[in-house]
């Protein structure tokens, strides 16, 4: 377990396989993801280090389903009184346990690779959690400022990706990873609406991006995301209103 300081109030904690995000305001603490089963030992320690307590958290926010996102939330339900957010397509999966639909690898010789070594053994199912509160694409939940949601479908159907407007972060998920540098996850539900809901990402405005695997971007995020996954020509690039499908 590492924790990077991402910025004052903002810390990225390194599990191994995944990244999980504290923000640490004067009036709420909250985790963002939680990772894979028996991560929240680690998730623990990491709170004590930052002069938290799991009994601070205020709010609990799951990106999406999968066992490396969700993993741990029932059993930090078990030392905290935080409420747990999700989006509403993923949270059914949550309460029941389910913690995977069915994935494609990414189209690229090396993410076929990689899917059969890292994707194809992560769990399908994780231990049942209550979700107190469900958001959709535009909700804002009213902690830290304010974090704005943004449904981002393709990886999975109910993944959201969280923008903090007051500080001009955007917490990316598994809309892409950052390792070694920006790019396309490894496994897909649907891909091409995954390469759509990336590019939408761009259109919005951020400073520093944090993804749930890879390094922070600490600058010039959202011109990054714009590079990597929006079309060249300006004309055909995709805009936020045609794709508002994706809610």
């Amino acid at each position: 377990m590492k924790i990077q300081k991402v910025s004052d109030g903002l810390y990225t904690i390194e599990l191994g396989r995944v990244n999980v995000n504290l923000i640490a305001t004067d009036d709420a603490l909250v985790l963002i993801d939680t990772g894979s089963p028996g991560d929240e030992t680690a998730i623990r320690t990491a709170l004590v280090q930052l002069g938290h307590t799991p009994q601070d958290l205020t709010h609990i926010i799951v990106t999406h389903v999968h066992a490396d996102h969700a993993g741990s939330l029932a059993a930090l339900q078990t030392v905290s009184n935080a409420q747990t957010i999700m989006h509403p397509v993923d949270a059914a999966l949550a309460q029941r346990g389910d913690a995977m639909r069915p994935l494609t690898p990414s189209p690229t010789l090396l993410g076929r690779i990689l899917y059969r070594f890292i994707i194809e053994p992560t769990p399908h199912n994780i231990a049942p959690a209550r979700i107190d509160m469900t958001v959709e694409d535009g909700d804002l939940i009213p902690v830290a400022g304010g974090l704005r949601v943004i449904h981002a479908p393709g990886h999975c159907a109910g993944q959201i990706a969280l923008l903090w407007e007051a500080r001009s972060v955007l917490f990316a998920a598994d809309t892409a990873l950052n390792i070694p540098n920006l790019g396309h996850h490894l496994a897909y539900e649907d891909f091409a609406l995954g390469q759509r809901t990336a590019a939408r990402l761009g259109e919005f405005s951020f400073d520093v991006a944090c993804f749930g695997h890879g390094r922070p971007i600490l600058g010039g995020a959202d011109r990054a995301f714009r590079r990597k996954f929006q079309p060249k020509r300006r004309d055909d690039r995709p805009q936020v209103s045609e794709i508002s499908g994706l809610r």
